[in-house]
C-alpha cells in the first residue's frame, strides 16, 4: 500500500481494520484492528484492540505487507462503540500498556528493538520467514539478527517443542508486539 495513503490515517482516533499480506499463499488475509500511532520509515507502530474493545498490543507493522486499510465499515463502527464504552468506564487499559510505552524510544525501528532489550522485555515476532508467532525475550541483537529466549517462553508456558533459540533475520520480521497483554503477564510472573 502506497506510504500516502497510509499517512492519512496516522492518529486517527476511530478503529481501522489493517489488513496485512498472507503466509499462506495468500489463502487467508490477516488483519490488526486498532490505530497507527506513529510512522517509522518502512514500518508503523500500531495500537491494537482485543475483541471486546480493550487495547490489546503495540505493534510494529512493516508498511509495505499492508495489502489495505478499511474504515467506517460496519465492524470498525461497532468496535469504536466497544472502544468508547471501554474508555468511558475506564477500563481501556487495564495492563497500563499506554504508560509502559511512553518509556520506549520510538524514533526508529532498530532504536525501538534496541529499547526493548534494554527493557528485558518479552516481545513478539513475526516474520516472512515462518507462519507461527516467535515469542520471548530479546537476548542478542547482531549482525542483522535478533535472538529471542524461545526455549524459556516455551517452556514457562508449558510447552516442550522449541528445543533452540533460533536468530531471526531482522529483515524478515513483518510485525512485532512491543508491548501486549500477552507479554506484559508474561513478564509480570516468569
Amino acid at each position: 500500500m502506497e506510504n500516502h495513503k497510509i499517512n492519512k490515517y496516522i492518529g486517527n482516533d476511530k478503529p481501522l481494520e489493517i489488513y496485512s499480506k498472507s503466509r499462506d499463499q495468500y489463502k487467508y488475509e490477516n488483519f490488526a484492528l486498532g490505530f497507527i500511532v506513529k510512522d517509522l520509515g518502512p514500518y508503523l507502530i500500531l495500537q491494537t484492540i482485543d475483541d471486546y474493545g480493550f487495547l490489546d498490543s503495540y505493534t510494529v507493522m512493516l508498511k509495505s505487507d499492508i495489502s489495505k486499510i478499511s474504515f467506517g465499515t460496519t465492524y470498525s463502527k461497532l468496535f469504536d462503540r466497544y472502544v468508547e464504552f471501554t474508555k468511558e468506564s475506564h477500563l481501556y487499559d487495564p495492563f497500563k500498556l499506554k504508560e509502559q510505552y511512553k518509556q520506549f524510544k520510538t524514533d526508529d525501528f532498530l532504536t525501538l528493538l534496541a529499547d526493548c532489550f534494554a527493557h528485558e522485555a518479552a516481545v513478539s515476532i513475526y516474520t516472512t520467514a515462518h507462519d507461527y508467532v516467535q515469542q520471548g525475550r530479546i537476548l542478542l541483537i547482531k549482525d542483522g539478527l535478533i535472538t529471542l529466549n524461545e526455549v524459556e517462553y516455551s517452556e514457562l508456558n508449558g510447552f516442550n517443542d522449541v528445543d533452540e533459540n533460533e536468530p531471526i533475520p531482522i529483515e524478515k520480521i513483518t510485525a512485532m508486539d512491543i508491548l501486549s497483554k500477552e507479554n506484559f503477564l508474561f513478564d509480570r510472573f516468569s
